[in-house]
C-alpha cells in the first residue's frame, strides 16, 4: 500500500483495464483492493462501498472451482466487516459471517490457510456479539479462535493476531 497518489494511479490503471475487459477478474479484484485501501486512508465511505461492489462482481463472475474466488470472498467478507465497523449496519456483519462460513466450508481440514479463515470468522462473530449480545456468537467465536490457534504454527505472523482476538473474546 503506497501513498494516495499511487493508489489513485493504480485505481486509474485498473479502471482502464476494465474498460477494455469489463469482466477481467484480476482487474476487478485489484480495483476493489485499491479502493478499499484508499477508503481506509481517507475515511471515504463511498470508496469502500464501491470496493464492495467490485468484490461482489468479481465473486459473481469467477468460477466456483477457481481458488481465486475464495480469496475474493474473504476480501469481500473482510470489507463488509470493515463497513460494519464504520456504519454499524448489522446486515453487513451478517453477510460477512455467512461468507466466511462459505469459505471455511470450501477448505479442507488440512488447508494451509484454514487458521486464517477460522480467525476471520471468529473475529466477525466476536464483532457481531459486541453488537447483538448473543452468547452463541461469542461461544462460537471462542471455539473457532481456539481451533485457529491450534492450527497456526508457533512462529507464524498470524499467531499474535489470533491471540489478540481470542483474548478480546474472552474478556
Amino acid at each position: 500500500a503506497g501513498n494516495i497518489d499511487d493508489l489513485n494511479e493504480a485505481i486509474s490503471f485498473n479502471r482502464a483495464c476494465l474498460e477494455v475487459q469489463p469482466e477481467h477478474t484480476p482487474s476487478l479484484g485489484g480495483l476493489a483492493k485499491c479502493l478499499w485501501i484508499c477508503s481506509e486512508a481517507t475515511g471515504r465511505m463511498a470508496l469502500l462501498d464501491e470496493a464492495i461492489i467490485m468484490f461482489r462482481t468479481a465473486c459473481a463472475i469467477t468460477d466456483t472451482s477457481d481458488p481465486v474466488r475464495l480469496q475474493l470472498m474473504t476480501d469481500l467478507a473482510t470489507a463488509l466487516t470493515d463497513r460494519f465497523t464504520r456504519s454499524k449496519q448489522a446486515i453487513d456483519l451478517d453477510e460477512a459471517v455467512s461468507m466466511h462460513r462459505d469459505v471455511l466450508e470450501s477448505l479442507s481440514p488440512s488447508h494451509p490457510d484454514r487458521h486464517s479463515t477460522l480467525c476471520n470468522l471468529g473475529y466477525a462473530l466476536n464483532r457481531r456479539f459486541s453488537n447483538n449480545s448473543q452468547m452463541a456468537d461469542l461461544d462460537e467465536a471462542i471455539l473457532l479462535l481456539g481451533e485457529a490457534l491450534e492450527l497456526c504454527p508457533e512462529y507464524h505472523s498470524d499467531r499474535p493476531i489470533i491471540l489478540r482476538i481470542l483474548a478480546s473474546s474472552l474478556s
